[in-house]
């Protein structure tokens, strides 16, 4: 066993060996895998990992590694498994690992594991930046080839409506002592001017939300009537090819607090493609639904838009909302447009806390659905002013967090492991309590936020676009982590993309937990 020992500790890697059994128990480690790991000694190392060869693993990572593992042992006897995986350093840092094993049985000690450990961050960093470079060239050439398109249908698209202005205006000038053929004429040159002013509003509106510079403004209104008001605007162009429109209010209270103006915007894209495909004589239906209500008076509202149009094929509709996009060219389709409709939809949804999702089949229509959480106004009403908050945490705490959870039992425990690890916390049950606690705060007064996503009136993906998109200067330095049984790679992508800094998987690691927060808390 000395030499044994001593052969390990003069090793340039890490070297472990664990028992194989459901206690994964680690018998030896040499000195570099203490390094690896940031300890001082095996006690405090084995303190560190809990004893066991999961608790080396990071939470993430630990259910993907296990059954790796144990599929390659069942596939060869013969052959080291191996494996990549991330691990915490005791300072709080992350590293990736690279894991060669292999499973042993010994008269003595029974089934053993035999592990070779191998820092390879840099190397995984290296990759990563490579891949994340290929990706960015690759997005860069869609994004031109769309843009080349999209110059096309637009030259194309203002083209026709100018054509129209230069060519009835020329006609006017000749017949200008003929009245009733000067009155025709004109009413064209309105209608073509109309149709350009439409495309110019699209660009400039899209370029405005690029650039980040618009805030909702919620007032009191029936949401009913806002709906209503919509499709009377748009009813000239449904009476023209003769198409039903139906609009089902629903039997709950609509009365709430929405920007209605940016919410009329983003129906009317979408009523305005419904009257643009769907085909004589065909069916619009709109439909409002009321889903759950928050403690804090908050309600989920649907507004669906389903029509009997030419729907769309599977595979553009992946891709429906990107910008610039078209199904077909309005060359071929005879549909004027440029494509971006359906991009500042779901922008103006974002930016109202909500989200717009399409469902189609070709030749089956189509149904858009708005959907967002708004405030009640009658909820409005019975609230209580609220208490001036105080900026500065409690004396003695490392910090103020913010805990968003719906499910009573997980956010009494988060909040429990949080107050005992020198956290201030105040708890919340819903995204959307979480965006009016932030709104009503003075700037600075939370230190992180720990969201949950899958919550019933706005979920973690929305509560984070909303928070991000308030007017002020606290909120890009705002820590918000994502606290989530969501832990597939999609999951955590769609938690940065909604502009989250990380993402916890649940059932959460304490001490990982707690080292996420003291380094997005202490500027790290």
């Amino acid at each position: 066993m000395p030499i044994f020992e001593d052969v390990t500790e003069r090793m340039p890697g890490g070297f472990i060996v664990y028992t194989a059994n459901s206690e994964e128990k680690i018998l030896h480690a040499n000195a570099a895998t203490l390094r690896i790991f940031g300890c001082d000694s095996m006690d405090d190392f084995l303190e560190f990992v809990h004893g066991s060869f999961s608790g080396m693993i990071h939470p993430d990572d630990r259910d993907s590694v296990e059954t790796s593992i144990s599929q390659q042992i069942k596939s060869s006897s013969e052959k080291l498994d191996h494996v990549v995986y991330r691990i915490l350093r005791k300072n709080g840092q992350i590293r990736w690992i690279e894991d060669f094993g292999h499973l042993v049985h010994t008269k003595k000690m029974g089934d053993l594991y035999y592990v070779f450990l191998y820092d390879v961050t840099e190397k995984k960093l290296a990759e990563n930046e490579a891949r994340r470079a290929e990706e960015a060239l690759l997005s860069e050439k869609r994004l031109n080839e769309s843009k080349n398109v999209f110059i096309f249908n637009l030259s194309h698209d203002v083209r026709t409506p100018m054509n129209a202005i230069l060519g009835y205006a020329e006609l006017a000038r000749k017949d200008a002592n003929e009245p009733e053929k000067v009155k025709e004429y004109l009413g064209r040159v309105v209608k073509a001017g109309k149709h350009l002013l439409a495309i110019l509003d699209d660009l400039l509106e899209l370029s405005e939300l690029d650039a980040g510079g618009v805030h909702p403004k919620p007032e009191e209104h029936d949401l009913s009537d806002v709906v209503a008001e919509t499709v009377a605007m748009l009813q000239h162009e449904f009476d023209a090819k003769h198409i039903c429109v139906t609009v089902n209010p629903g039997d709950h209270d609509t009365k709430v607090f929405i920007d209605a103006p940016r919410f009329q915007r983003a129906l009317t894209n979408i009523l305005s493609n419904a009257a643009k495909f769907t085909p004589d004589a065909g069916k619009v239906t709109v439909t409002i639904r009321r889903k759950e209500a928050s403690q804090s008076g908050f309600a989920r509202f649907d507004v669906a838009v389903s029509d009997t149009g030419i729907g769309m094929e599977p595979e553009f509709l992946k891709r429906a909302f990107n910008a610039f996009e078209q199904e077909q060219t309005s060359t071929r389709s005879g549909k004027a447009g440029t494509g971006i409709g359906l991009t500042v939809t779901r922008r103006l949804m974002d930016i109202l806390g909500g989200s717009v999702t399409a469902t189609s089949q070709k030749g089956q229509g189509a149904t858009f659905v708005l959907s967002l959480p708004l405030k009640l106004a009658q909820a409005c009403e019975k609230l209580p002013p609220s208490t001036p908050r105080e900026k500065s945490c409690p004396p003695g705490s490392k910090g103020r967090i913010l805990l968003v959870e719906d499910i009573e039992i997980n956010r009494i425990l988060a909040e429990t492991v949080l107050t005992e690890s020198g956290f201030a916390v105040e708890a919340v049950p819903d995204g959307c309590d979480a965006v009016e606690a932030i709104a009503k705060s003075p700037e600075g007064y939370y230190s992180a936020v720990l969201m949950d996503i899958q919550m019933p009136v706005m979920n973690g993906y929305e509560a984070t676009r909303a928070i991000r998109a308030m007017d002020r200067k606290d909120i890009a330095r705002l820590p918000i982590i994502a606290l989530s049984a969501n832990a597939r790679e999609e999951d955590r992508a769609m938690s940065f993309e909604s502009g989250m800094n990380a993402h916890i998987a649940k059932p959460f690691d304490v001490e990982g937990m707690i080292a996420t927060l003291d380094k997005y808390i202490n500027g790290e």
